[in-house]
């Protein structure tokens, strides 16, 4: 049957392609204009400008986050057995991490300790903790320039589009980039940032809050001692492909 499926009808057997969403032709074409708008704001001549964009999402830590599978893997000789390790669920304890950067590096940073029973991150906090906090670093760091000609990009999560939120940006004059839905190759975070600072976390145990929140700290040193422009112009290369594959996820090649 084998032989039949390979050699006389040219077939071979290869895995399923994991998307993050079954994508409407809607969110297709959300996806589509994002891309586009990004690279006709910022792309070409125009790519100095992604100076100008500061982004930002949330992400969860967590006190112990075992290795994956092939994180785990070991150099072996031919004749050794294979390793085996005690599989160790991931930690209920959890501290959210709020995290700002541009092209510079790390502009902001707030944390959420979780707590059961209470609802992770609402308008008010992320307003009153993140954004003021945010605000008054770059306009700290810019003097006389304050925020005139930034643009804020995040997800599209409740907390991040409800009238609380919107309102405190609009009398700061923060300008947004609309992000489209069920996007993350599309999000700096998602594609770059969260996924370097989970894979330096994991395998770790964390006794306490104040040892989690060091190592994501040390760790976002590390990252953003050069700066992110090499993240922001892939940002444009990762539009582009999705412009290529007509606003469907692509894969990296």
């Amino acid at each position: 049957m084998k032989t039949i499926l390979k050699r006389e009808l040219g077939l071979k057997k290869i895995c399923s392609r994991w998307v993050p969403h079954r994508l409407t032709a809607d969110q297709n074409k959300a996806r589509l204009v994002f891309a586009q708008n990004l690279i006709n704001g910022f792309g070409a001549e125009d790519e100095r400008r992604l100076h100008e964009i500061v982004t930002g999402d949330e992400m969860w830590g967590y006190y112990y986050d075992p290795l994956t599978k092939r994180q785990s893997m070991e150099w072996v000789k031919r004749e050794d057995p294979r390793p085996t390790k005690v599989r160790r669920s991931k930690s209920v304890k959890k501290t959210m991490f709020i995290i700002f950067f541009n092209s510079a590096g790390v502009v902001s940073t707030s944390k959420l300790v979780s707590i059961p029973g209470r609802r992770t991150i609402n308008a008010r906090f992320y307003v009153n903790s993140c954004f003021k906090k945010l605000v008054w670093k770059l306009k700290k760091k810019r003097g006389k320039t304050g925020l005139r000609g930034l643009k804020l990009h995040h997800d599209n999560a409740s907390s991040h589009t409800c009238g609380l939120t919107v309102k405190f940006l609009n009398q700061e004059n923060l300008k947004t980039l609309p992000h489209p839905p069920y996007s993350p190759d599309l999000s700096p975070c998602d594609f770059y940032l969260f996924p370097k600072l989970k894979e330096s976390l994991r395998g770790k145990l964390f006794e306490t809050e104040e040892a989690l929140d060091a190592a994501v700290h040390a760790r976002l040193r590390e990252l953003s001692k050069d700066g992110f422009s090499p993240v922001f112009e892939s940002w444009l290369d990762r539009c582009r492909k999705c412009i290529e594959f007509e606003g469907d996820y692509f894969e990296e090649r």
